[in-house]
């Protein structure tokens, strides 16, 4: 057996993800291919030409070698156009009518993020003014819901300005009433380096009643 395809097949295996059971073992062992490691070892600490002379150029691996021991998974193009072709394939159950899908929830509050803070803002999209508005905010720690510290901020160390609503703003929790079309909040000052994660909930007056 060539010296260059006792290679391949031993280094390329683990290239290739392929999975190496009992089985396996014993057929690779029938065929020669046993014990690798120290034929790998030996070729690599010869001499380049020498090594180049003892083992076939190629810049392609031959995967034909591994035949009749391993299953040779799928090119990666041949499985991105078998999903490709899935997911075009039409249901065989006809869909909700347009008509009959209710519409995307519709938030009151659009956020701008400012260089050291944020700002809220009416959503002239929303249809049901006014409300009130719950939003909390702290630094971002790589969490799904960062806590917040004294030591991080607190509203006095904030520059605040308010526009047509009512804000109670404490620890880091603001607390809005009578949001409409026309409000606003702007709060800036925090650590320009720090990447804010801020909580918004609205609250319909009518939900209250």
């Amino acid at each position: 057996m060539p010296l260059a395809q006792y290679l391949n097949f031993c280094e390329g295996k683990a290239h290739l993800d392929l999975l190496e059971s009992k089985e396996v073992s014993a057929k690779l062992e029938e065929a020669g291919f046993a014990d690798g490691l120290r034929i790998k070892r030996l070729v690599k600490s010869l001499p380049d030409e020498l090594r180049f002379l003892l083992t076939e150029e190629s810049d392609e691996p031959d995967s034909s070698i591994f035949e009749g021991f391993f299953s040779i998974p799928e090119a990666e193009g041949d499985r991105k156009k078998a999903r490709k072709h899935q997911q075009n394939e039409p249901e065989h159950s006809p869909g909700p009518d347009s008509s009959t899908v209710p519409p995307p929830n519709v938030s009151a509050v659009v956020v701008d993020t400012l260089a050291d803070g944020f700002r809220l803002r009416a959503n002239p999209d929303y249809q049901a003014f006014p409300v009130a508005v719950k939003a909390s905010v702290a630094y971002a720690d790589g969490s799904g819901k960062p806590s917040w510290s004294q030591f991080d901020f607190s509203p006095s160390d904030l520059r605040t300005t308010v526009e047509n609503c009512t804000l109670e703003f404490t620890e880091n929790r603001l607390h809005i009433e009578n949001w409409n079309i026309e409000s606003s909040v702007e709060v800036t000052g925090f650590d320009p380096r720090r990447e804010l994660d801020s909580r918004i909930r609205t609250v319909s007056y009518a939900s209250q009643d």
